[in-house]
């Protein structure tokens, strides 16, 4: 190639990536303006919602909706079925659910990934941290993910027991065009060196939406987190910023 060639290949490379780079702008825009058309409830409302539910339906279970809209549920395990029926009625404003340390067996998550896929569910954010969830439970929650109806952006997988096997769930369903993810915390799940490679493949699919992920205290080990490393400079390279926590 002759000087001028060069030339040109180099000014044309750079008119593609600025193209790209506005694609992505107008993409992340887009997002934003979707997650301001949210529908956002106060407590009263969300309060309220869940009463009247549970009048209609006899149901019994005791719950608290706090002052940022999160709601959790007393005897959650045990009475994971009215929960169920809460978040697939029409009228429930739960956007936000709190199921944090309730022991969920593979029952129990397969019933809550049942009701997210639930056209009526508005459930956006979710937080199933330190259930002792294995990689039965992460096909299940990988499952409700890549479901269209599905509508959670961001979910909390804190301190189970996901491990490579259930990263490859978790992956799967992080690239695939129907899972509308931004954050997720996968952190204290023993993912391994291997678990890293499937995660990091995800992350850098063009159908990813993950802005954050927390990858904290996997035992990655010196290979895992140089592929990170190098990932997330990459991904800056090409306009996609992605924070990574490892």
């Amino acid at each position: 190639l002759s000087i001028e060639e060069i030339r040109q290949v180099r000014d044309r490379l750079k008119e593609l990536l600025k193209e790209k780079q506005e694609i992505l702008g107008k993409k992340e825009e887009e997002e934003e303006q979707e997650q301001q058309q949210e529908q956002k409830f106060t407590p009263e409302e969300i309060s309220e919602s869940i009463e009247r539910i549970k009048e209609e339906k006899g149901l019994d279970i005791e719950f608290k909706v706090d002052e940022k809209g999160w709601v959790s549920f007393t005897e959650a395990k045990e009475k994971i079925g009215q929960i169920v029926e809460i978040l697939k009625d029409g009228n429930c404003k739960v956007t936000k659910i709190n199921l944090w340390h309730n022991h969920l067996g593979p029952g129990e998550v397969a019933s809550i990934t049942e009701a997210l896929k639930d056209k009526n569910c508005k459930v956006t954010k979710i937080s199933l941290g330190e259930n002792n969830l294995g990689p039965k439970e992460a096909a299940s929650i990988a499952n409700a993910l890549k479901n269209k109806n599905c509508k959670v952006t961001e979910i909390s997988l804190w301190g189970n027991n996901l491990g490579p096997e259930g990263a490859v769930f978790i992956a799967g369903a992080l690239k695939d065009e129907n899972c509308k993810v931004t954050k997720i915390d996968l952190g204290f799940n023993n993912l391994g060196p291997e678990g890293a490679v499937f995660i990091a493949g995800a992350l850098k699919d063009e159908n990813c939406k993950v802005t954050k992920i927390n990858l904290w205290h996997n035992h990655l080990g010196p290979k895992g987190r140089e592929i990170l490393r190098e990932l997330e400079e990459s991904l800056k390279e090409q306009g996609r910023g992605v924070k990574i926590i490892f």
